[in-house]
C-alpha cells in the first residue's frame, strides 16, 4: 500500500513536473510567433516601400550613378579620395559658413561622409 501511494505521488510530480515544461514552451513559443509576426510587418512595410516607382528610381540613379534632369553632379577623382587633400578638395566647393568652429567641423564631417560613403 506504501509503495502504491508513493508511485502515485511519483508520477503526480512528474505530470506537473512535465506540465510546467510544457508551459515553458508554449510561452516562449507564444514570444516566438509574436517577434516573427512584427518581423513579417516590418518586411511587408519594407516591400511595399521598395516597390515604389520613386525608391526604384532613387535605387537605380543611385547604385548605376545615372542622374535625372535638374540633378547636380560631382565627381571626386579617386587619386584624391587616397590622398590627404580631401579635406581642402571638400572645403574648397562646401557651401555654407558657420560662426562656432564645433558646428563647421560637424557640418564638414557631415559632408565628408556623404562624399565618400554616399547615402
Amino acid at each position: 500500500m506504501v509503495s502504491l501511494t508513493a508511485f502515485l505521488f511519483y508520477q503526480a510530480g512528474k505530470s506537473i513536473y512535465l506540465t510546467s515544461l510544457k508551459l515553458i514552451i508554449l510561452d516562449n513559443a507564444k514570444t516566438e510567433v509574436g517577434e516573427l509576426r512584427l518581423n513579417n510587418l516590418k518586411l511587408i512595410l519594407q516591400n511595399n516601400r521598395v516597390l515604389t516607382e520613386d525608391y526604384i528610381q532613387t535605387e537605380s540613379r543611385d547604385r548605376l550613378n545615372y542622374s535625372k534632369e535638374g540633378d547636380v553632379l560631382f565627381v571626386i577623382p579617386d587619386d584624391i579620395i587616397d590622398s590627404q587633400e580631401l579635406e581642402t578638395y571638400i572645403e574648397s566647393f562646401m557651401p555654407g559658413y558657420s560662426d562656432s568652429p564645433q558646428e563647421s567641423s560637424k557640418t564638414f564631417a557631415v559632408w565628408k561622409d556623404f562624399l565618400i560613403k554616399g547615402i
